[in-house]
């Protein structure tokens, strides 16, 4: 077997940022969540317009809240159901106007991405088409579940987070998803995430 060979970085693509579970949906700061790794892409040559995500109510310093994509979305809906809402803005906004886009999604944003690269390429309810995403990073997220919250979460968010969670087992079925023209994944994680 040989290795492909990586794509050469384009370093003028648009970047999405998206975070991660927050315990009792207690919001995030998006400039404080990746506003160093922001600063680091930048300083690396990085042109792109970079963009964040939110999903909780008191999400904070946000480019775009996913509740306004769909206002059924609550501080509680599923990993799976941010996913569909996710793929419908890349698509609408990005995939639908031929521009290619990079995805980073921290802890449960990295499910949120994948999960709409899936979703979409797959054709399943609630998704959009196929997404222009050609490389993905996903950091501390957990593609398996999140041992630790086998004891602590039998609810919402929480409950979808944890190894054997009906979301996770249909994310398994699929252990590389593409969005058109392929996506690169990085996935990056260690035993001391938190």
């Amino acid at each position: 077997l040989t290795a492909c060979e990586p794509r050469p970085p384009q370093k003028d693509r648009v970047v999405i940022f998206i975070h991660g579970y927050s315990v009792l949906g207690a919001g995030t700061n998006c400039n404080s969540a990746f506003g160093s790794l922001e600063n680091s892409l930048r300083a690396d040559g990085f042109t792109g317009n970079f963009v964040t995500i939110g999903f909780y109510d008191s999400d904070t310093n946000c480019d775009l809240n996913l509740r306004s994509i769909d206002s059924s979305i609550s501080n509680s809906s599923s990993w799976k159901t941010l996913s569909k809402a996710f793929s419908r803005y890349v698509y609408d906004t990005y995939t639908a106007n031929a521009v290619t886009v990079d995805v980073v999604g921290h802890s449960m944003g990295g499910l949120i991405a994948r999960g709409a690269v899936q979703g979409s390429a797959a054709g399943e309810s609630g998704f959009s088409g196929p997404l222009l995403v050609e490389d993905a990073v996903t950091l501390a997220a957990p593609h398996t579940g999140a041992a630790w919250y086998s004891s602590l979460c039998f609810w919402g968010q929480c409950s979808q987070l944890k190894p054997g969670a009906g979301d996770l087992d249909w994310l398994a079925t699929v252990p590389n998803p593409q969005g058109i023209g392929g996506t690169d994944w990085t996935v990056v994680g260690s035993t001391a995430d938190d």
